[in-house]
């Protein structure tokens, strides 16, 4: 009993961490192609010093989403290995 409720906690962090992983790829793609059209077209008008923030920003915001999707892989792996 306690081992099959350790094995349904393990694969609820497992679950998170690919939702999270999931999803920071689908917007950190997303938002490369935006900056990509942006800079080749100049389409909304914006500096070459914003892009270059922008570009900062998303890859700061997506390596703080890879390491809590890693944070939950390791937890989920801690509790699956007993």
């Amino acid at each position: 009993m306690f081992d099959n409720l350790l094995n349904m906690i393990a694969d609820f962090f497992h679950l998170i961490g690919n939702t999270v992983m999931g999803a920071t790829l689908i917007i950190s793609l997303f938002a490369c192609i935006l900056i990509t059209v942006e800079a080749k077209w100049k389409i909304l008008g914006t500096s070459d010093y914003h892009l270059k923030k922008y570009l900062k920003n998303l890859m700061k915001y997506s390596c703080i989403g890879i390491g809590i999707a890693i944070l939950f892989f390791i937890m989920g792996m801690f509790i699956a290995a007993k």
